[in-house]
């Protein structure tokens, strides 16, 4: 079930790319340098609040392993942390190929 649902994430990150390439491409002059730029720091917020995310499931699973919770108890915890580690390993791939764009788009500029 829970590899299904990073599989998912993956599609749709494909699916967002898609679309976003097909709207950059829509875009002439220095506005198309705009738009990269904005879906950029969009995609590097998303990847920020993911990481954190996982920073804090984390921290509780940490937590509550210290306490002395079983394992099996904190399965649903490591779900979370497989799905948002899915999810944001889908957030910087995008923004790799984004920024490589950005940049390619910029040289052809000059």
């Amino acid at each position: 079930m829970y590899i299904v649902a990073v599989q998912r994430y993956f599609l749709i990150f494909k699916l967002v790319l898609s679309r976003l390439r097909k709207r950059i491409l829509k875009f002439e002059g220095d506005e198309s340098l705009e738009y990269y730029a904005r879906v950029v720091e969009r995609l590097e917020s998303r990847v920020t609040s993911t990481t954190s995310s996982i920073k804090i499931v984390e921290a509780y699973i940490h937590m509550q392993l210290n306490a002395g919770v079983s394992e099996e108890y904190l399965s649903d915890y490591y779900a979370i942390i497989d799905i948002e580690t899915g999810r944001l390993d889908g957030l910087k791939e995008a923004l790799r190929i984004l920024q490589s764009e950005l940049l390619n788009y910029h040289s052809n500029q000059l």
